[in-house]
């Protein structure tokens, strides 16, 4: 691979040769993302942007952008044909948040599914034949680092071809008990993968299905995707096995199950619709997620992508860190506006690990995808997601996420940051600006739930 990168870098032109060098590492840093080239191919054959839905639509299911571009500028009614097909990894469907199991149930029709959310990491799965392919929730090929998975799919799935995708939790053998996250995330490795996978083997549970023995399902209702999901996964695997889920026709029965998975150690529910297709790419309705509330702290969990971070001063000089400024995502605009200071919930070694990475993606100037009034010490490419809790989402003009005209915008109060970095999502899986409006909403319409209680 380095005698091929050194010819290439030999014949290459000054320009040509800077972006040559930063494809291995996967840093480009054009300041352009994905949404802005879609609209970009839709411009540049329309004249507007008519085309950017239909070029979302065909980019969600083969997550190539190059060759959507490709085929677009060959012969745009061709994109039409344009179907999944195994081994190219498919966008992810993503879910939203409602505060109360009474908003879910009605926003879905007075019935849903109840599904156990599991504290793992995302996987999708391809099998075609003989071969085997397992992608990450980042669309990263991770096959041979899951070794009994592949092996379980190859030799246990009742069907030839079939995209699906599960949750992958690390378990003791010796207790049948689920690994916390921050273990699970361990079996991503390119070295030891043997040892680890005897030490801590997974447990992969099937939630959904995309494609099965040549037809493309995600049209279908997610009861009959269910359907064909429970008719492929054998009930007696050590490996594979569905995900627990329920019919629900009542808050109460939500409630009960919730609370059932969140004793058992779960992360917490997803409702879903039952009638809704797979929609790849997108955060919709379709799917639900309830989630462990706290007193006194936001019902969810948020991820930021960090986009600086400030120098350590006191007990943390030696450390040459003292918090990231974190970001959240408008994939209308295509940017990262600032929402929060995190400086607390960092061990001492994560804040060494974070200074050596950041200080590897520092720039001069903030990149052109962030939004910013605030300024850290140093800025850095929008590359690492971290996980953060906070108490509240309060309203303030320090911080660009939400803020129109001379409207303030809006911040997370006492953020601290939980777990260990999110390497298995993009920047653009961050929190959205969207998501954050309505967590603001969902607190007020809490607040005065509260108060009327205590009335």
């Amino acid at each position: 691979k380095i005698s091929l990168l050194i010819d290439l870098l030999a014949n290459a032109t000054p320009i040509e040769a800077r972006y040559i060098a930063r494809l291995p590492i996967g840093r480009l840093r054009l300041g352009v993302g994905d949404p802005t080239v879609l609209d970009a191919l839709s411009l540049m054959h329309k004249g507007d942007k008519s085309d950017r839905e239909l070029l979302e639509s065909k980019y969600n299911l083969c997550s190539d952008l190059g060759l959507i571009a490709k085929v677009y500028a060959q012969d745009p009614s061709s994109l039409s044909k344009f179907t999944m097909v195994p081994f190219t990894p498919v966008r992810p469907a993503l879910a939203e948040r409602l505060p109360s199991a009474d908003e879910i149930l009605e926003k879905m029709g007075g019935k849903c599914i109840a599904e156990a959310k599991y504290d793992g990491f995302r996987l999708q799965i391809h099998l075609k034949g003989n071969r085997v392919e397992i992608f990450s929730r980042r669309l990263e090929r991770m096959t041979e680092m899951l070794p009994e998975v592949v092996d379980a799919v190859r030799n246990e799935l009742d069907c030839d071809e079939v995209i699906f995708e599960g949750e992958a939790l690390a378990y003791n053998e010796a207790t049948g008990e689920f690994y916390p996250f921050q273990q699970t995330i361990q079996r991503k490795r390119k070295h030891g993968v043997e040892e680890k996978s005897a030490e801590m083997p997974l447990k992969l549970f099937a939630f959904d299905i995309l494609y099965i023995n040549g037809e493309d399902v995600t049209h279908k209702p997610f009861t009959q995707r269910r359907k064909l999901l429970e008719s492929i996964i054998p009930k007696d695997s050590k490996t594979l096995s569905l995900s627990e889920s329920y019919l629900v026709k009542s808050s109460q029965e939500i409630e009960a199950h919730f609370n059932d998975f969140i004793s058992r150690g779960l992360e917490g529910l997803m409702a879903k619709d039952l009638n809704a297709p797979y929609i790849a790419g997108a955060r919709k309705f379709a799917w639900v997620k309830l989630k462990r509330s706290y007193r006194n702290e936001l019902s969810d969990t948020i991820d930021l992508v960090i986009i600086g971070y400030f120098a350590g001063r006191g007990a943390r000089a030696k450390f040459k860190f003292g918090g990231v400024l974190g970001a959240v995502y408008d994939p209308h605009t295509d940017m990262f506006y600032s929402i929060a200071k995190v400086g607390s919930g960092f061990s001492e070694e994560q804040m060494s690990e974070l200074e050596k990475l950041l200080s590897a993606i520092k720039t001069k100037k903030p990149n052109a995808r962030i939004n910013s009034i605030m300024e850290p010490t140093y800025w850095v490419e929008p590359k690492y997601v971290i996980t953060v809790t906070a108490d509240e989402i309060t309203r303030s003009p320090v911080h660009t996420c939400g803020k129109t005209g001379n409207s303030p915008g809006y911040a997370l109060r006492f953020p601290r940051m939980i777990g260990d970095l999110r390497t298995d999502k993009r920047p653009e899986d961050a929190t959205t600006v969207d998501e954050i409006i309505e967590m603001y909403k969902m607190q007020k319409r809490t607040e005065v739930s509260s108060e009327g209680e205590e009335v």
